[in-house]
């Protein structure tokens, strides 16, 4: 990623039709940033909701049911009960 980065550069610095890829890839690792920041932002919310969540903890304890499908499950669960 490092090296991508490094060939990436701003509109403001590409002087050269042939180096509009690089203004393309900055835009692009712009973008990936942001979504990357939030999606941390989304897990760490979703796992503050799920310590406090009796049913998430127990549906962990069970082989192969990590925190994100607990979570799924629950959230499922519940929308499927409503109906």
């Amino acid at each position: 990623m490092a090296w991508l980065a490094q060939q990436a550069f701003p509109i403001e610095e590409v002087s050269d039709v042939c180096q509009l890829w690089q203004e393309q890839l900055y835009t692009e690792l712009q973008m990936l940033h942001s979504v990357i920041k939030a999606i941390e932002s989304v897990e760490k919310k979703l796992n503050k909701l799920a310590a406090s969540n009796q049913d998430i903890q127990r549906l962990q304890t069970v082989a192969g049911v990590g925190p994100r499908l607990a979570k799924a499950l629950v959230a499922f669960c519940r929308r499927s009960s409503q109906i």
